[in-house]
């Protein structure tokens, strides 16, 4: 991992996958024990704008989870670094049995838009004629790529304030076109990050016939979650246990399913106390 210092202002954590860069926040938390009901408090900024960085919130052990649910949950061992007390915080948005698909950032779930209206952040591409004021960009979440050139994850609402800065001379959204091929390696099925499925969730009791084609989007249930099997093309796997898949709300800042991959049950720890629950 590595740290931006000068150009990058709010995003810690970023992972280099081949020649692209993306700024990811794996949006790990950390429970606070002083307490006498569990408390996790959020490390990073992949659940921003629902979930602020330093800020923490209480949470219900449960073995039962619902959609939308903001979720911890114990990551793939890649990524718990050695160290099995770190879990992530993320969005519940399907169970098994659910299908999911990303059309150019759009979420749908059992082919309609996803039902729920959270606050989602995007990045923006801002191009400028001179610096902007510090003071004015404080407040988002953002880095500087180039100069005057500017990165910015932010809300629809948030992006139309900063169109309205004079400095700025355009903005693009970072949204993928479908047939955009990313860099980098997704575990769903698709060509990137904004374009993908439709996927069916994985369930007890499912019996998996392996292809080229799904092997990917199976890896982590396999190498880990299902006796650390590695199953050829053509094999027939029957699941011992229910999946669940994961997005976080800073949709280009997170590193969730779309990379790591579906989340068994005995993974789940608790979900978040929140108003939208």
């Amino acid at each position: 991992m590595w740290r931006f210092t000068n150009i990058m202002r709010k995003s810690d954590l970023v992972l280099i996958f081949g020649s692209l860069l993306i700024v990811y926040s794996c949006d790990f938390v950390r429970k606070s024990k002083e307490l006498v009901f569990n408390r996790y408090k959020i490390s990073t900024p992949s659940m921003t704008p629902n979930l602020n960085v330093g800020e923490s919130y209480p949470a219900f052990t449960s073995d039962t989870f619902q959609i939308n649910q903001a979720v911890v949950y114990s990551p793939i061992a890649r990524l718990r670094q050695e160290n099995d007390n770190i879990v992530y915080v993320h969005r519940l948005v399907g169970k098994s049995g659910d299908y999911l698909e990303m059309k150019k950032g759009e979420l749908f779930l059992n082919s309609k838009p996803y039902p729920f209206t959270n606050k989602l952040n995007h990045s923006y591409r801002v191009i400028t004629t001179m610096p902007l004021n510090e003071k004015f960009i404080e407040p988002f979440d953002y880095y500087i790529p180039q100069f005057n050139t500017y990165i910015f994850n932010v809300t629809k609402e948030q992006i139309a304030e900063v169109k309205k800065n004079r400095a700025v001379k355009e903005i693009i959204s970072e949204i993928c076109e479908p047939e955009k091929i990313e860099n980098i390696e997704l575990s769903v099925v698709g060509n990137n990050r904004d374009n993908w499925g439709p996927i069916k969730i994985p369930k007890k009791g499912d019996r998996l016939i392996i292809t080229e084609e799904n092997r990917r989007q199976y890896q982590t249930i396999f190498s880990e979650h299902e006796g650390n099997t590695k199953p050829l093309i053509g094999d027939e796997i029957t699941l011992s246990k229910d999946y669940y898949f994961v997005l976080g709300d800073n949709r280009h800042n997170a590193l969730d399913s779309r990379y790591t991959g579906f989340i068994p049950q005995d993974r789940m720890k608790a979900y978040l106390v929140l108003d939208s629950n």
